[in-house]
């Protein structure tokens, strides 16, 4: 499936697997600019702002995040040892 999982899908590895705790990190891009169009699934920027070079005059672009948060979700699974009887 690389050559990276479609952008607005989620595909869960398993539903098979042991019961586990959700955890989510979410990743806030804040004022993070960006000097070219990002098409990353976590880091995706493409809107436009246009910023002033205070000492040229000149204008040029930068990229704000789609998105003012994104995050990525695991199920953690702890393993118990068993004893030995």
């Amino acid at each position: 499936m690389p050559d990276w999982i479609p952008k607005n899908e989620f595909y869960p590895l398993s539903a098979d697997g042991p019961e586990g705790d959700l955890i989510f990190k979410p990743f806030m891009s804040n004022s993070l600019y960006f000097e070219e169009p990002i098409n990353d699934p976590l880091y995706s920027a493409h809107k436009e702002v246009p910023e002033i070079d205070v000492n040229t005059n000149e204008t040029y672009i930068r990229y704000l995040a789609d998105h003012p948060v994104k995050g990525v979700g695991c199920t953690q699974h702890v393993s118990q040892a068993r004893k030995s009887t």
